[in-house]
């Protein structure tokens, strides 16, 4: 369908990282904003405007309305002007605890590396929710000899963590700052 090629036209784009389309095929403004008959694309990462647009264009319905803040021109074949529009995804900050033994109960766990290299390759999709499965997994993937025991997630230092965690919003994205 016209839907999972507009997904994977974008997600086939240099730089983008992430995608999310939502579609509203009511014929009236549902509870995300969307107007009737009209899909909201979200984008992460750092796609050209022109080829996001340009994938937009192409693949849409004929009819569809879109909803967003970005906006670039696509000249059609006829000379006309049609004026795209999608969101970039907004960064939303998640806080991870954990703790951890050694596998082998010999050699320590590698916890400066698991620390310097966690921000980089634990990154979730567009309004994806987070788990701990999904952490320890790349905890593993830094140090095979990590046994995580215990892991929360938090939008706040300083908030109550939890085993799962949904962004705030469709067209956020969980993202781990730093160490």
């Amino acid at each position: 369908g016209y839907l999972a090629g507009l997904i994977a036209a974008l997600e086939n784009i240099t730089g983008v990282t992430s995608v999310q389309v939502y579609e509203n095929t009511t014929g009236v403004t549902d509870g995300d904003g969307i107007p009737g008959h009209s899909i909201w694309v979200i984008v992460s990462g750092t796609g050209e405007a022109s080829s996001i647009a340009q994938a937009i264009y192409n693949r849409r319905n004929a009819g569809c309305g879109l909803k967003g803040t970005q906006t670039f021109n696509v000249v059609g074949p006829d000379g006309n002007v049609f004026t795209v529009r999608w969101d970039n995804v907004e960064q939303e900050d998640l806080y991870i605890k954990f703790n951890a033994t050694s596998l082998d109960g010999v050699n320590p766990v590698a916890y400066q590396r698991i620390i310097d290299e966690l921000p980089s390759i634990f990154v979730p999709g567009v309004y994806e929710q987070v788990n701990i499965n999904d952490l320890a997994t790349a905890i593993q993937l830094i140090d095979n000899n990590c046994l995580v025991t215990s892991a929360g997630f938090s939008t706040s230092a300083g908030g109550s963590y939890t085993n799962t965690l949904t962004p705030t919003a469709k067209n956020k994205q969980f993202a781990v700052a730093s160490a």
